[in-house]
């Protein structure tokens, strides 16, 4: 009964983690497209359609929770609020990385930096 209730409570930090995900980089996105050009040098040039984002969310969709689950954000209970914080920091950290790095090989040089910089400070 206790093992059935973690997996639950786990599933739905999982689904959470995932949505949060998805609007956080829309959040960014959409934040991106708002912004003037022409007021800030670092923001020139076209934001590209939102689908162009997709390959970058699918591996957000796929490194998170991977990420999230091997820092222990998964299954473990009753810690601290300045402990969980200081590991959800750190899996974020960590992803973001690997985001940066992913952005780099795959040649998604058309991915606008203060979109994924809004992102990870949003997610």
């Amino acid at each position: 009964m206790i093992a059935e209730r973690a997996r639950l409570i786990n599933g739905a930090y999982l689904i959470s983690d995932v949505l949060g995900t998805v609007l956080a980089l829309a959040f960014a996105y959409t934040l991106r497209g708002f912004l003037p050009g022409d007021s800030m040098p670092f923001l020139s040039g076209s934001l590209p359609p939102f689908a162009w984002y997709l390959p970058v969310l699918v591996f957000i969709l796929l490194v998170w929770p991977l990420v999230f689950y091997a820092l222990g954000l998964y299954g473990r209970q009753g810690r601290t609020l300045n402990s969980e914080t200081s590991v959800i920091l750190v899996a974020v950290g960590v992803a973001g990385l690997l985001l940066i790095a992913f952005i780099f090989t795959a040649r998604q040089n058309f991915i606008s930096r203060p979109v994924i910089v809004a992102f990870l400070l949003a997610g």
